[in-house]
């Protein structure tokens, strides 16, 4: 019916910290990595359904094989996946599911580990960076972070936003707002598909 990046954009259009924005981009970064697109108070989809499909655009100088089949995707370095194998390279544990799991990454790097530490800047200085590309090309109000990590992300919110800035062009820099959903402990599963049955209803009505 609809995919969760997309779910997600919904239910933050009618219920979320962006309510009042017009037009804003959602990123999920979880077991993987998407977005949502809202212009204009309606999400865009794209011309058969698979707009938003952030976490399959490329990195630069990263070979690791996706889940798509695809070499290089940004997925494969920011989503809980990507930390893993982002840890197991520092650690030199050839399997990356028997690296540590991503909770444990962010209980060590607060307590100051500098393994946990290296990796979660390094996978959020990605994240940043790519995210200018979206700004550069859609001009959001907002970002706004979903899924899993983004329960943690609060430390890394300036890193992630430095680093985004740093690479805009000047008469783009310091017009977005960067977010953390105020959504991510309520039933966001359900919020989602309400709020695309509820644009359903409006656009019959």
């Amino acid at each position: 019916v609809v995919n969760d990046a997309n779910a997600v954009a919904l239910a933050e259009n009618r219920y979320g910290i962006v309510r009042n924005v017009n037009s804003f981009i959602i990123i999920t970064i979880g077991t993987g990595l998407g977005a949502g697109i809202v212009i204009n108070n309606h999400l865009f989809d794209g011309s058969y359904g698979y707009a938003g499909e952030f976490g399959h655009t490329k990195v630069e100088d990263i070979d690791r094989i996706c889940n798509c089949g695809g070499v290089g995707c940004l997925e494969t370095v920011v989503s809980a996946n990507g930390i893993k194998r982002t840890i197991a390279k520092k650690l030199k544990i050839n399997n990356h599911e028997e690296a540590p799991d991503v909770r444990s990454v962010f209980e060590k790097a607060q307590k100051g580990d500098d393994v946990c530490k290296e990796t979660l800047e390094y996978t959020f200085q990605v994240l940043g960076k790519k995210l200018s590309d979206l700004i550069h090309i859609l001009t959001p109000e907002a970002i706004v972070f979903c899924g899993n990590i983004s329960n943690s992300l609060d430390a890394y919110l300036p890193l992630i936003k430095r680093e985004c800035e740093r690479n805009l062009l000047n008469n783009m820099r310091g017009k977005t707002n960067y977010k953390v959903s105020d959504l991510l402990d309520q039933k966001m599963n359900l919020l989602g598909p309400a709020s695309l049955a509820f644009n359903k209803k409006l656009d019959f009505a």
